[in-house]
């Protein structure tokens, strides 16, 4: 599935209240593959140019290329009535995946966020990674479980780490490759926000 939003489509599509503008100017492009400029991991994100607006790039999981036994399914609470579930044998990877072409408007430091559905820790995580670097893993619930649909960042450490840094990306500005990877099969992912606001809650 191949789609292009840009900001009046964007700003349309999040009107109901799950998400928030979009930089003018930003994209996403979902599926195909490109590689792009991607540096470091840190944990400070550093301070951002008060006069300059920050950057919310919101998609949803069913937009990206997905691999079996990835699969779109219905739910009319998940945003746009839809959301990806990983098929498979509870808890283990079953080697699927989504990937998700991005482009960022300008450099600088981001944090990744989802919209998940996870009742317990059998099946509340994803294997993540950004242009091909080493791949993170996203404890999508941790300590939260629960079955409403929820948002949630990625963060740095194990499962019996807590509390937990923010994972933090260096992006540069232009094409990035966003790849989720299965971990935990019947994981679930409804929707993904970009964003270079350290303080902002989805």
């Amino acid at each position: 599935m191949n789609a292009h939003f840009h900001e009046a489509g964007v700003r349309q599509a999040v009107g109901s209240g799950l998400g928030a503008p979009l930089l003018a100017g930003l994209a996403l492009v979902c599926g195909g593959c490109a590689r792009a400029g991607y540096s470091g991991q840190g944990v400070d994100a550093g301070a951002s140019d008060a006069s300059t607006p920050a950057v919310y790039l919101y998609f949803e999981a069913e937009s990206g290329r997905l691999i079996a036994p990835f699969k779109v399914m219905d739910d009319p609470q998940a945003s746009a009535g839809k959301y990806v579930l990983d098929v498979g044998s509870r808890g283990n990877p079953s080697g699927g995946e989504a990937r998700y072409e991005l482009t960022v408007a300008r450099e600088g430091s981001f944090f990744l966020w989802g919209r998940v559905l996870a009742t317990s820790d059998m099946a509340d995580s994803f294997a993540v990674a950004f242009d091909g670097a080493a791949e993170d893993v996203y404890h999508t619930a941790e300590r939260t479980w629960s079955t409403a649909w929820q948002w949630s960042m990625m963060t740095l450490g194990d499962s019996g780490d807590w509390p937990r840094a923010p994972r933090v990306y260096r992006l540069t500005a232009g094409l990035h490759v966003l790849i989720l990877r299965s971990r935990e099969a019947e994981s679930t992912i409804d929707r993904l926000l970009l964003t270079d606001d350290a303080d902002f809650r989805p």
